[in-house]
């Protein structure tokens, strides 16, 4: 029989068990008898305990085996829960598509004193829902990252409602807001969205512009090259970065088949200039 001081040691051992092998008889066993208290959450949520994949692999099978799991964890995760822990349970809860079964903890959380807790809690619910109008309320955030977040959860709410809200944030005046919003409409097939973003890469602000990049990078097309090909000779450095990470993402553009000389048609070649663009290995 466990004694009283025994039995956080006896937790804290099991948690991380479940943790690195979720699988097997003895594993269910432990989460079963785990179940019975809320003990094991002090561990669950301590990212100095588990790494994110192991809380998520002991997450999913202690809410297997305990019917309150949810109710636990929501009650637990208080306002004097540390932020890192507050985190840790956002991803359990994003990794475990538990969002609509724990909706009042999570709005609570968009009101949390942490900007980054806040943003995580509103791209869960927009992404749970699926709700255009919960995203537009969140589009008149004063925090940014918010806004950005919120725009996010629409790239795979592919209806005219999502592509209007989509459409409104890329007038938002920060880069990151406006930039998931023309990435959002590249997602959902818009002709010009790359062309609207090869537009944002000669913006005046260099956030935007490095903002561009990286959306250029991430739609993999070859009409990218261009303007990718032009911000690496940007007079500021994250803009040069970003562009270099994008262009290898991007296929290289097929050059002309050279002529060979001896042919006697072949135009000359005389004071042209071949664009010359970074090999991708």
């Amino acid at each position: 029989m466990q004694t009283r001081e025994a039995r956080p040691h006896f937790t804290r051992h099991a948690v991380r068990q479940l943790g690195r092998d979720p699988n097997g008889p003895a594993s269910e066993a432990l989460a079963a008898l785990l179940s019975r208290d809320e003990l094991y959450l002090r561990y669950l949520t301590d990212p100095a305990e588990l790494t994110r994949e192991q809380a998520v692999n002991a997450a999913r099978l202690l809410a297997s085996h305990d019917k309150r799991f949810y109710s636990k964890l929501t009650d637990f995760a208080g306002d004097s829960l540390p932020d890192d822990c507050v985190t840790r349970v956002l991803q359990i809860v994003q990794a475990l598509g538990a969002a609509s079964l724990i909706v009042p903890w999570l709005r609570r959380m968009t009101r949390h004193a942490d900007g980054y807790i806040r943003q995580k809690a509103v791209m869960i619910m927009c992404q749970a829902g699926g709700n255009p109008l919960l995203v537009e309320r969140q589009l008149h955030s004063v925090d940014a990252r918010v806004r950005a977040n919120a725009v996010e959860s629409l790239w795979s709410v592919n209806t005219p409602a999502a592509r209007a809200l989509l459409e409104l944030a890329t007038q938002d005046p920060h880069h990151r807001v406006a930039t998931n919003a023309l990435v959002g409409l590249f997602l959902q097939g818009d002709a010009d969205a790359i062309e609207r973003m090869n537009s944002q890469a000669r913006h005046s602000s260099p956030a935007f512009r490095t903002a561009a990049a990286w959306a250029l990078g991430l739609t993999g097309r070859p009409e990218a090259w261009p303007a990718l090909n032009a911000l690496r000779d940007d007079p500021i450095p994250r803009v040069r970065e970003s562009a270099l990470r994008a262009l290898e993402k991007i296929p290289e553009p097929e050059r002309p088949q050279e002529v060979a000389p001896d042919q006697p048609d072949a135009p000359a070649a005389a004071g042209l200039r071949v664009p010359q663009f970074p090999r991708i290995f």
